[in-house]
């Protein structure tokens, strides 16, 4: 047989086993940006890069004691950066790809007298009575900062051995000022922060707990907190 007449045939056999084989060549894999995430972030679900490939992607983490992944789902254990790879199996015509992205965890700065346990905001200890109040539990006021600091506080600190806190709207907090009486408590008593947002730009609506009065203020002062669930 001539050659002109074999290299067709020998171009397809070659073509035919690369299909049965998965190919050599994987897809080009779309982005896989960088992550960042704090310690005590909840866990998360990696987005596959695009591919033109139908072939299944597994991940890997570089550094475990930074992070851990099962199937999509990234845990977050402690500070640091680790490498996750994205790799994605071969697939008829299509041979293996990866890609790879760099993961940073940063420490958790938490809010005094909130400490660092295990990676979690906790208040160890906290002054004054919690109150039971309009089927929510109320943390006695104890911490003056300002409203940034107040929202942070609440949303990402275990107090009294629970989390799922969040600063109370200003309907909840008046309800609370003309309901319960509060010099018994050892609260500290005074302009509160709530989570509702003030007529200026920038501001937030209070409640002075000690007179009732409704008001705002700039989130930059500082104001009295409690925090509800």
């Amino acid at each position: 047989m001539k050659l002109t007449k074999l290299l067709p045939i020998l171009a397809m056999l070659f073509a035919f086993i690369l299909s049965a084989c998965g190919g050599s060549d994987g897809s080009n894999l779309g982005a896989f940006p960088a992550l960042t995430k704090t310690v005590g972030d909840t866990a998360f679900d990696l987005a596959p890069p695009s591919s033109d490939s139908p072939g299944a992607f597994t991940y890997n983490s570089s550094n475990t004691a930074v992070a851990t992944i099962s199937g999509k789902t990234v845990s977050i254990l402690s500070a640091g950066t680790s490498t996750i790879t994205a790799t994605q199996a071969s697939s008829g015509k299509w041979g293996t790809s990866s890609v790879s992205a760099l993961l940073t965890v940063n420490p958790r700065t938490c809010i005094s007298p909130a400490v660092l346990a295990n990676g979690v905001c906790t208040v160890l200890t906290m002054p004054g009575t919690f109150v039971s109040f309009g089927g929510h539990l109320w943390m006695p006021v104890s911490l003056i900062t300002n409203w940034i600091n107040a929202n942070d506080f609440c949303t990402n600190t275990t107090i009294n051995g629970q989390t799922g806190w969040s600063l109370p709207d200003n309907v909840q907090l008046n309800a609370l000022s003309q309901n319960v009486t509060l010099t018994d408590k050892a609260w500290l008593l005074g302009p509160t922060w709530t989570s509702v947002a003030g007529t200026a730009i920038g501001s937030r609506k209070t409640t002075d707990l000690k007179t009732g009065i409704a008001g705002e203020a700039m989130e930059t002062i500082s104001g009295f907190v409690t925090c509800v669930k």
